[in-house]
């Protein structure tokens, strides 16, 4: 919103003193209108935006030019504004007298429309009477035109910015991640041919080049299924599942490195009372991505609750951590691909953040819904997974089928 105020403020001085002696713009907010940010002729009168304030009493009706103007998206000139008509129209004295000392005897407002909605209001106001006509309300609407567009462009520009940062810091984390479990492969395999070494010591090594050797497989794997999913090359071998049997493989996957880091397993399975249509080890790979990712970010002594329902027509897995939790600002983007909640300097864990990206497209391929849910930072998370159960046709329908 900032960096929308600057950039308006800069476009409307363009028009002062010419085609006005002051002007002011109102950006909307998830709950109401921005305060005031006002360029007038005389530097001196600009503090008084803040005494023009559309405050949340002032939403309720439509007597103010700003609010209509936001709730119709229909400009508005308003050519000869007595004080008999000021003051009837803003009750606030506060308000009366700053629009008073700006100078307000005619006005144009005009909304800003964005890609969607209407994101703001911009008037350009005279202190004289009879200044503005049809003709100057062309222009000012002419003016909000090209101002929807610069803010546009500076929308993408931005978004632009923010994508080659994430694409940067992924390369960074990729050529660090691919680079850690490779130097402890050939660390090994020097001390193996560089000397004897007695049995215990060989098979450590031997362990420790197989578990990086994993590692980096697996690695390449996510990238892998990332790639598919961009090129929609990603195909599921449906059949009937029973969810149970995915959950219990992934939870033996995940258990070792849970007791290793002394985090807590916790599960909650109810009997199954039918099966969904899936692909076994995608389904699997969903619960392995929630769960590894739940241990990942939980503390030693912490805990992970695993919990399988089932309601009318629905499987519903949840996966519930006691761990460093989701940010509110990051929480929007926890499924999106290349995106962390920590930097490359900053970052405590490994892995290239495109677990959870993987799990909600592997779940909307199977028709499911994935949500996350976290009080904030040192709260935990919630992930829960929801997916349809497979139909049971009645025998009398299959024979009729047939």
């Amino acid at each position: 919103t900032l960096d929308y105020e600057r950039t308006l403020i800069t476009i409307s001085r363009l028009a002062i003193p010419t085609f006005a002696d002051w002007c002011f713009v109102y950006l909307r907010q998830d709950e109401g209108i921005s305060s005031a940010v006002i360029a007038h002729a005389d530097p001196q009168k600009e503090g008084l935006a803040q005494q023009i304030e559309i405050r949340p009493e002032d939403l309720s009706g439509n007597r103010l030019p700003v609010v209509r103007v936001f709730q119709t998206g229909t400009p508005e000139l308003l050519a000869d504004i007595t004080d008999e008509e000021l003051s009837e129209t803003v009750k606030d004295p506060q308000k009366y007298e700053a629009l008073k000392e700006l100078g307000l005897r005619s006005a144009v407002v005009v909304p800003i429309q964005g890609r969607h909605s209407i994101i703001g209001v911009i008037g350009f106001v005279s202190a004289r009477p009879a200044r503005y006509t049809s003709t100057e309300l062309i222009f000012a609407q002419d003016v909000s035109r090209r101002i929807s567009l610069a803010l546009e462009n500076a929308r993408l520009y931005r978004e632009a910015q923010e994508a080659s940062r994430a694409k940067d810091e992924f390369l960074a984390t990729l050529s660090h991640e691919l680079r850690t479990p490779l130097n402890a492969i050939l660390g090994w395999i020097q001390i193996l041919r560089a000397k004897r070494v007695d049995e215990i010591t060989t098979a450590r090594a031997f362990e420790a080049i197989e578990r990086n050797a994993k590692a980096q497989a697996e690695l390449i794997e996510d990238m892998l299924d990332v790639s598919r999913i961009i090129t929609g090359r990603l195909r599921l071998e449906m059949q009937p599942v029973r969810l149970s049997s995915a959950v219990e493989a992934a939870l033996d996957s995940v258990r070792p490195t849970a007791d290793a880091k002394g985090v807590r397993l916790e599960c909650d399975l109810a009997s199954d009372t039918g099966s969904i249509s899936g692909d076994p080890h995608r389904l699997q790979q969903i619960v392995w991505n929630l769960l590894s990712n739940a241990v990942k970010f939980t503390p030693s002594g912490g805990s992970v609750r695993l919990k399988l329902e089932y309601t009318e027509g629905q499987a519903r897995l949840t996966v519930t951590d006691t761990g460093k939790g989701i940010s509110p600002q990051f929480l929007p983007y926890v499924f999106d691909r290349f995106r962390q909640a920590e930097t490359m300097s900053s970052r405590t864990t490994s892995g290239l953040g495109l677990g959870l990206s993987i799990a909600r497209h592997l779940v909307e391929l199977h028709g499911g819904v994935i949500e996350a849910s976290s009080e904030g930072e040192g709260r935990g998370a919630t992930f829960s997974v929801t997916f349809p159960m497979r139909e049971i046709l009645p025998v009398t329908a299959v024979q009729n089928a047939s």
